[in-house]
């Protein structure tokens, strides 16, 4: 049996406390994405990405034309979360949510569009973003923004601001958007 040498930064496949070293990735803006810190406080559209006021939506997603692909997802999705669509079930009729302020900044997956339909089946006024750069399904995300019931050309969804990813000011920058509902109140606490 052959040993590592000394010097080796691995051992037994993970990293030691010397690998400190390493150097540090440096955060560049991408130019694909309008928007961030530096642009307006509202999404542009730019040709390119989702991106919009459209039918008084607010939204800023890395491609629209992925919501067909992630309403089928969604479908799916609902088939194996039976627990949360008892709960839209029993409850949407009622909207024990109506008018509630949410705000959700989780993993935007498919499983997540789960609960941001359920949430606004329930009555709640939601706004989107991601917990986490790189963790985005832009499908999902796209998916959301159109909504069930609305088309590419005329989303019905939800506010959604997440692209798989975003830099570090992107990310700043679309939390910021979800915290706004454009009248200066802000989101209910839950």
């Amino acid at each position: 049996m052959t040993e590592k040498p000394a010097s080796s930064p691995v051992k037994h496949g993970h990293k030691t406390l010397t690998d400190t070293n390493q150097q540090k990735p440096t955060i560049k803006p991408r130019k694909d994405l309008e928007g961030g810190p530096a642009a307006s406080s509202q999404a542009k559209p730019d040709g390119k990405n989702g991106s919009a006021k459209a039918a008084g939506l607010e939204f800023k997603v890395a491609d629209l034309s992925l919501a067909e692909w992630g309403r089928k997802e969604i479908m799916l999705a609902e088939q194996e979360m039976p627990g949360l669509m008892a709960v839209r079930e029993e409850y949407a009729k009622r909207q024990p949510l109506k008018g509630l302020k949410v705000v959700g900044s989780l993993h935007m997956t498919i499983q997540t569009a789960v609960l941001i339909e359920t949430l606004s089946a329930l009555g709640a006024v939601v706004r989107w973003c991601s917990c986490n750069i790189f963790s985005t399904q832009d499908h999902a995300a796209a998916a959301a923004v159109v909504g069930p019931k609305g088309t590419v050309e005329k989303p019905a969804g939800v506010p959604v601001f997440a692209w798989k990813g975003e830099t570090l000011d992107e990310y700043w920058w679309c939390t910021e958007r979800a915290l706004d509902f454009g009248d200066g109140s802000g989101r209910d606490p839950v």
